[in-house]
């Protein structure tokens, strides 16, 4: 493993209950933490707190209660790591309060709480952090987003075999989502969910979504905000519990889906 800085304090210990790495800054700095090398047995793997300019790629990292955690952290790319829970994994990675941050080419296993987890959002109108072509396998959830601000891209990832459901949007407030041309498969709940909160626009599109428990994708939101703007567009699912299920309330639209079995039967169509 090699940890290049500059300008950055960064801390290491190997007690337990600490991270192998953690980069505080509140500078400009450059920090590239790079494989091949393993982090294993302490409470997270690598921890960010007001990090700038950082890049984490060709790592494995497993065995950690948290693979990795952001905290308001700005300019963060994390790529082409092996993220595995091991016996103590409860989150592979946290982004908390996060800007112009990429999560991308990952493998994320195992892990008892989820996979990736957004808990609370960035500030208005700053950069939205990008969640794609990661494989997230074998997690109780899959991906979580939840909080205030918390807007998210979700692109492109493969999603498959969860024990609960596979994309959740949680209980967000005051953020919109964008899911698309994802995988999401054999998730033992729902495939992609939205519940609770106030959403300002969510574009669901272009996601294969099959073998789900219980439906494929269900909007369950019970509220219709004026701003809410819930789209599902061009989807195919298929073998799932119910494949599109919608609470007759909240205002969403649907638009050249392929499936076979949806609640209600007709659906609102988008203008």
């Amino acid at each position: 493993m090699s940890l290049i800085h500059r300008n950055t304090a960064i801390t290491t210990t190997k007690a337990n209950t600490a991270a192998v790495v953690c980069i505080v800054s509140l500078r400009v700095g450059q920090v590239i933490l790079k494989g091949k090398g393993r982090i294993s047995n302490f409470a997270a793997g690598v921890s960010l707190v007001t990090a700038i300019d950082v890049e984490i790629y060709d790592l494995t990292i497993e065995n950690n209660q948290a693979g990795i955690a952001l905290s308001r952290s700005s300019q963060v790319r994390i790529f082409d790591n092996t993220i595995r829970a091991g016996v103590n994994g409860l989150s592979g990675v946290i982004m908390s309060v996060v800007t112009h941050t990429a999560l991308y080419r990952n493998t994320i296993s195992g892990f008892s709480d989820v996979g990736v987890v957004i808990p609370s959002g960035d500030p208005p109108d700053e950069s939205i952090p990008v969640i794609s072509e990661n494989v997230i396998r074998g997690n109780q959830t899959g991906i979580s987003i939840r909080g205030l601000n918390s807007d998210s891209i979700i692109r492109g990832n493969l999603v498959i075999d969860n024990n609960l459901n596979g994309i959740e949007i949680a209980s967000i407030f005051e953020a919109g989502c964008t899911i698309e041309e994802n995988q999401v498969l054999r998730n033992g709940g729902h495939g992609i969910l939205l519940q609770g909160g106030s959403l300002t626009g969510c574009l669901i599109a272009n996601n294969l979504v099959h073998k789900n428990a219980l439906s494929g994708i269900n909007i369950l939101e019970d509220v219709q905000p004026g701003n809410q703007g819930i789209r599902v567009e061009g989807n195919r699912l298929s073998k799932n519990g119910t494949d599109l299920l919608w609470d007759g309330v909240s205002n969403s639209c649907w638009l050249q889906n392929v499936f076979v079995t949806s609640s209600p039967q007709v659906l609102p169509k988008c203008l």
